[in-house]
């Protein structure tokens, strides 16, 4: 059961009052604005709680809170309390004055169990964690809206600031030390100390032991160090060779997978480096999938798309509600940057751009980005706005790209002393050939 009450009255105004964005931002809610005064104010309010309901692990209570909200919010406002109850009330095999009253036996109603159930993720979700104790600024600030719902926010929280020594797109995740290079002196299923004091530790070791077989076992690797949590996800790293080899990923969706390094550390940085917002704006992995044109996406719970022209390539989001849009038009091409706060997203074949007030997004196509290539290209590090960085090359003599992706490579290769056009447009750098990771020198 949920700890706050407040927090469960604020949720049963939501339910029954947030008829769209508009109408959300114009009610009374104390609590919900207090929890969310670190995760993107009441602005994100709407992707926190679609992320909760996902969270559910009882899957008719799960499939009831969708219908109570259904989230993210469209063009168009809600259907009526009645009717959206009527369908949550269907999932319990009930009627409507079934589902919202009490009776005989039943001191809490069925609607009451739903938004408690609600209410118990939500604060899962928003709960500090010990090491933001006391309270600190936020990290993600609250984003105005411009008109197309709740994934526009997704969508603004995209931007990715980088320090000189580090790149978007790591693979190293963001706001965590490296994996420990060590020599397999791990078994999979250890976990650290927080976890190991979880009910369900023993399901998560021997959970981390089946999936790391299904995933190739002693091909992987080992473990490089014990198995934690990270929000809903418990994550084990692997190291192979002395080089970090992705992560186990266990989610509270059944869906129990391996990411290779690229992959997690991507997804690990939907909306910023911290990975505080990743599950909120993304979601819980639902799959990974090879394309009929080669490409790789990962997909997430909350519609949110993940993108790769290769497997060990960087990925890059496109957020739920956009996602449909994008394969309507493959003339763009898959995306090669995240989304900007300017609510641009660059393509391999151009550019897409929200405005306000605007229902789909509008397309500005390149002709020949191949043409808008610096002159002193080759031998330099090309770095696009959202931080991704590429180190050019020549290769059978052709210009390459070769992904530069974390900080240690960075500067071995040379860092700011061969870094030119710092700004460099995504389709741009995609007009080169991909030619997989770079390398030190000494390993090139």
């Amino acid at each position: 059961m949920a700890q706050d009450d407040q927090v469960v009255a604020d949720l049963r105004v939501v339910q029954a009052r947030a008829f769209g964005m508009d109408r959300l931002l114009g009610l009374e809610l104390p609590t919900l604005d207090r929890r969310m005064r670190d995760h993107g104010g009441r602005d994100a309010l709407p992707a926190v709680l679609a992320a909760a309901i996902e969270n559910i692990g009882d899957l008719t209570m799960r499939a009831a809170a969708h219908h109570l909200f259904p989230l993210p919010y469209g063009p168009t406002p809600w259907e009526t309390g009645k009717a959206r109850g009527t369908r949550a009330a269907g999932e319990f095999g009930v009627s409507y004055d079934a589902f919202r009253k009490r009776g005989e036996g039943r001191p809490v109603s069925r609607l009451e169990l739903v938004i408690d159930a609600v209410a118990t993720q939500f604060e899962a979700l928003t709960a500090p964690s010990p090491a933001d104790q006391p309270s600190r600024p936020s990290r993600i600030r609250s984003l105005a809206l411009v008109g197309v719902g709740v994934m526009a926010v997704a969508v603004a929280v995209g931007v990715v600031l980088l320090n000189r020594d580090a790149t978007s797109n790591s693979g190293t995740p963001a706001g965590g030390a490296t994996p420990a290079k060590t020599d397999c002196d791990r078994r999979i299923g250890d976990l650290d100390t927080a976890v190991a004091a979880e009910p369900a530790a023993q399901s998560f070791a021997h959970q981390l032991m089946v999936t790391f077989r299904q995933e190739g076992g002693v091909r992987l690797g080992c473990a490089a160090g014990p198995a934690y949590r990270w929000k809903a996800l418990v994550v084990q790293d692997l190291v192979r060779r002395g080089t970090s080899n992705g992560s186990l990923v266990l989610s509270p969706n059944g869906v129990h997978l391996r990411m290779n390094r690229s992959q997690y550390a991507s997804y690990h940085q939907i909306g910023g480096r911290s990975g505080d917002v990743a599950q909120i704006v993304g979601g819980l992995p639902e799959r990974i999938a090879t394309t009929a044109d080669g490409h790789v996406e990962i997909q997430l719970s909350a519609g949110t798309v993940l993108v790769a022209e290769q497997r060990d390539a960087p990925y890059f989001w496109i957020a739920g509600a956009y996602v449909e849009w994008w394969r309507q038009h493959p003339e763009l091409g898959i995306p090669v940057q995240n989304p900007m706060p300017s609510l641009r997203q660059e393509f391999q074949h151009g550019y897409a751009q929200i405005r306000p007030g605007a229902t789909e997004p509008e397309f500005h196509p390149v002709a020949d980005p191949a043409a808008l290539l610096p002159p002193n290209a080759a031998g330099h590090i090309l770095r696009q706005p959202d931080g991704t960085a590429w180190l050019i090359v020549k290769q059978r003599g052709r210009l390459v790209r070769r992904w530069i992706p974390d900080g240690e490579t960075w500067n071995c290769i040379g860092g700011d002393a061969v870094a030119v056009h710092p700004d460099t447009d995504g389709s741009v750098v995609a007009a080169l050939g991909y030619a997989g990771h770079a390398h030190c020198p000494a390993r090139q």
